[in-house]
């Protein structure tokens, strides 16, 4: 599993979770689990308990799952989504209502599967999370990162998990606080004025084609877009795929 960590990340070897750590992990109550190809391990998850900030203790336990990769060879074939889906299953089996991570939120592939896929939401922007990062994904960049916060018990995520729907089908209309230009040149229009129900923020369809000048121009965009939104009282609810774009929200009692 750590050979497929390196494999998947382009990791520095001392950057991997090693395998002392994940069998810690597994003896204290935290989930590994894996997924096998002809006997070969081809995704895997990591999964541990964690307190959080909350109004009482009961709601304050959560899991945090921490990395699940797939092997580049198996990747879009629905592991990650049978690797995500078991983890659901433990958690509600151990009597957790919540499983947390963090993604980029420039990863289009990332954003899409969390949110549409999914169904999870968020409202935390995490500034350089990790610190500066060396494989071959994050180099070069600050390691900005959103929560991501899954409820396992909401009836939107049940209907996914069970695929009773695939995925949502709306293309959204709303007005664009960050948008691109014809040159795919981030353009903040706005700031979230907390009385507009619900707003769009574009990311780039792909980083790989985009230099590094401009892949940390979207970043601060995107960060100062996220950020003033959450500020506001938003939180990030859908990913449009076809817009490729977050679809904010503002949040009322109950959400």
């Amino acid at each position: 599993m750590v050979d497929l960590e390196i494999l998947v990340w382009g990791l520095n070897p001392r950057d991997a979770v090693p395998s002392t750590m994940l069998g810690a992990i597994s003896h204290s109550g935290g989930m590994i689990n894996g997924a096998f190809v002809n006997h070969q391990l081809v995704g895997f998850g990591v999964m541990f308990p964690a307190i959080i900030p909350a109004a009482n203790l009961e709601d304050a336990f959560v899991y945090w799952s921490h990395i699940t990769g797939v092997h580049p060879d198996h990747q879009k074939s629905g592991i990650g989504f049978q690797l995500k889906r078991a983890q659901r299953d433990w958690a509600v089996e151990h009597r957790a209502s919540e499983i947390r991570w963090t993604f980029d939120p420039l990863q289009r592939g990332n954003a899409n599967f969390n949110l549409r896929r999914l169904g999870v939401t968020f409202d935390r922007y995490l500034i350089n999370f990790y610190g500066f990062m060396t494989d071959e994904i994050n180099k070069g960049m600050p390691s900005d990162r959103v929560e991501a916060v899954w409820r396992l018990n909401d009836p939107r995520v049940i209907a996914l998990a069970n695929k009773q729907i695939e995925m949502f089908a709306e293309s959204y209309d709303y007005p664009a606080l960050l948008s691109r230009d014809s040159n795919g040149i981030p353009c903040i229009n706005g700031h979230a004025d907390g009385h507009t129900l619900s707003y769009l923020a574009y990311i780039p369809h792909s980083l790989k084609t985009l230099d590094r000048e401009t892949i940390l121009a979207w970043r601060l965009a995107l960060r100062e877009t996220l950020q003033q939104a959450f500020e506001a009282g938003y939180y990030a609810y859908d990913f449009d795929p076809e817009k490729c774009a977050y679809v904010l929200h503002k949040r009322v009692l109950g959400d």
